[in-house]
Order: structure tokens, then C-alpha cells, then sequence
């Protein structure tokens, strides 16, 4: 599965368990947060994909580094 997000005028393909870089959240290290401009999502053979967004999907990641 994967999902495919915009943060910061960039996109990321985000997967389960993995880490992206992506540039300037305002959140601290140990932080949760919500990426909820996802692009596309995809798994188990389904793929969805927005226009631009898709309304009810979110990915949800944990800080790791400033």
C-alpha cells in the first residue's frame, strides 16, 4: 500500500513503516501529524485517485529529525 501526498508544493510517495523528508512542518520531533492532501492511494490492487485530492484520506506520521 501506498499513498502519494503534497506537503510544501512537493509530493511524496509515503508507504507503511517508511521515512520521507520532507521540508519545513511545524512540528517538533515526537510529534504526530496529519499529511491530509493525499494525491492518490493505492493497495491490494485498488488504486483512488483525487481531483486533486481525495476528500477523506490522511496519512498519519511521526516526526523523527528537524
Amino acid at each position: 500500500m501506498y499513498a502519494i501526498v503534497e506537503s510544501g508544493g512537493k509530493q511524496y510517495k509515503a508507504t507503511p513503516g517508511a521515512t520521507i523528508d520532507v521540508e519545513r512542518l511545524d512540528a517538533e520531533v515526537g510529534q504526530a501529524v496529519e499529511l491530509d492532501r493525499v494525491l492518490v492511494v493505492a493497495g491490494d490492487g485498488h488504486v483512488q485517485v483525487g481531483h486533486p485530492l481525495l476528500e477523506y484520506a490522511k496519512v498519519l506520521a511521526t516526526v523523527v529529525t528537524l
